[in-house]
């Protein structure tokens, strides 16, 4: 048996040679056999073969040629016919075959994008769950633009990191502005002395010689950190809700290796501690003796803010200015690749340092951006306005450790791809203003650093105290959710609404929310961190 499709242009033809397109015709055992009429039939289509019977044979004979062409066949022995309706005939084997061409498939309809991610048609990855992890991550982590629009600059074609590599050249028109950031080796410096010169003076400085025997310098590679962490989950950004973004490592890994990004995903792992897999990071490095100790150690690790970060930075990755929270300092090594640094001093305008006027319409927000387009925009316009402001710029490469004073703005962009730890820590140098920032934003937190300062720093407890009465809060920074006073000796026990709820903690006297729901609320802020390095 043969499937054919007929027309015939003539409206008074007799069924035994041929019938309308609104039925089908079967045959079986070499005979033709009445047709059924399809129940639900297309009436326009049918309204377009009565209208044109009318008109002009040809006219019509070509009409019924461009529905033949779009018919779909069906194999011998099918039940039911793709397609609108058409004109179907099953004529014997052997039989006088229709001079009608023959017909063409249906185009199917293009499928939906978020069903089968199509993204990097030109990059072949390892794994073939790769592109479409990257794909949910970058739908949810940059919603303002679509998924396949993160290499509408094509930086990676332009090659505009090979230009921030070369910033150093452009100095001589900037003048004395221009500020590079000094190096010095471990062994030249004691604590003391590097705490006299640079940590009181708070100026920025890169130090060699730190990083002399850490297991991580021969450890952290992708291919190591890959083998050893294929299937752990590590955070690569948040959503709009502030929900952590995660990926396995090995289809992070993958994605390093191949990406055309234009400002790529960043992973930043914070609370190592607390991670079962990737705990064991912690004993690859330890903090450069030359660097102070940290006060926040004294709440405990469960207690204290998010101080440290796990880093790998993708080639033209990076973070915007900004500045560290709670008036921290901090200290970033690299490990691996390469990272350019820009800072400004604390008092320079944030209006300045930010200049989001500068930047165009077609121009992106990120690091890779400001870097190209932005700095150089600000550098002209300080010397246009001849206005008292330097910054500072450098090259961060593998072995080394910057430190970035408190306070200071700072952004970053790696100009290939990086692995660093970073940590944020508060000594004798920044603890007034530490002391003063933190009291305001982290009651709680407050709190017990207080209590353990009393009974291990009483110098810091004192100083503490005595910035009370110097610089006393306004009633509009205590939250009036938490009215907690900062001398622990005068805290009421007065039961609240709370307690005679049942909650099970010991309850302050507060205005509205329990105990409960009030810690809660703010253990969401204790999530976002500070921006990545």
């Amino acid at each position: 048996m043969t499937l054919s499709s007929t027309t015939n242009s003539d409206p008074n033809h007799s069924d035994a040679d041929s019938t309308h397109c609104d039925g089908l015709l079967f045959a079986s055992s070499g005979e033709r056999v009445s047709t059924m009429f399809m129940e639900n039939c297309d009436l326009n289509m049918q309204n377009n073969i009565n209208s044109s019977m009318s008109t002009s044979s040809s006219d019509h004979q070509q009409y019924t040629n461009q529905n033949a062409i779009h018919a779909t066949a069906r194999p011998e022995g099918s039940s039911s016919a793709l397609g609108p309706p058409t004109v179907f005939s099953i004529q014997p084997t052997g039989s006088k075959q229709s001079t009608t061409s023959a017909p063409a498939k249906v185009p199917m309809p293009p499928r939906k994008r978020y069903a089968v991610p199509c993204q990097f048609p030109q990059v072949p990855f390892d794994h073939r769950r790769t592109a479409n992890r990257i794909w949910n991550v970058k739908k949810k982590h940059r919603t303002e633009i679509n998924a396949d629009m993160w290499d509408g600059q094509n930086h990676y074609g332009k090659k505009t990191v090979e230009k921030l590599t070369e910033w150093n050249k452009n100095w001589c028109s900037f003048g004395t502005r221009a500020r590079g950031i000094k190096r010095i080796n471990r062994d030249a410096y004691t604590p003391e002395q590097f705490y006299e010169e640079f940590m009181v003076t708070k100026t920025p400085v890169i130090v060699t010689g730190c990083m002399d025997g850490w297991p991580a310098m021969e450890n952290w590679t992708l291919e190591h950190l890959e083998k050893r962490f294929p299937h752990q989950q590590f955070k690569c950004g948040e959503d709009d809700a502030g929900r952590r973004l995660r990926i396995k490592f090995k289809y992070f890994a993958d994605y390093c290796r191949k990406q055309r990004d234009d400002s790529p995903i960043y992973l930043f792992q914070s609370a190592l501690q607390e991670e079962t897999g990737s705990n064991t990071l912690l004993s690859d490095f330890t903090v450069p003796d030359i660097m102070p100790f940290d006060f926040f150690n004294l709440v405990g690790a469960d207690k204290k803010p998010p101080y440290r970060w796990f880093c790998i930075g993708p080639k033209r990755s990076g973070t915007t200015v900004h500045k560290d929270p709670l008036g921290t300092s901090a200290w970033n090594a690299v490990v691996t690749g390469a990272k350019r640094w820009v800072l400004f001093e604390p008092q320079v305008d944030k209006k300045l340092v930010k200049s989001k006027e500068l930047r165009l319409k077609h121009e992106d927000d990120e690091a890779i951006d400001y870097f190209l387009n932005i700095l150089p925009r600000i550098k002209d316009q300080i010397v246009l306005e001849n206005k008292d402001v330097r910054i500072y710029e450098e090259v961060q490469r593998r072995g080394e450790v910057i430190f970035v004073p408190q306070n200071w703005w700072h952004g970053v962009v790696n100009l290939e791809d990086s692995i660093a730890i970073t940590q944020n820590f508060c000594g004798y140098a920044e603890f007034d203003e530490v002391w003063k920032v933190t009291r305001k934003q982290r009651h709680m937190l407050a709190q017990r650093w207080l209590s353990q300062l009393k009974k291990y720093r009483p110098e810091c407890y004192d100083r503490a105290k005595y910035l009370d009465q110097k610089y006393p809060m306004e009633s509009d920074d205590v939250p009036r959710a938490m009215m907690i006073p900062i001398s622990i000796s005068t805290v009421s026990r007065t039961p609240s609404a709370s307690a005679r709820h049942g909650c099970r903690h010991t309850t302050f006297r507060r205005t509205s929310r329990s105990c409960c729901s009030t810690q809660s609320s703010r253990a969401q802020k204790f999530r976002g961190g500070k921006p990545r390095n």
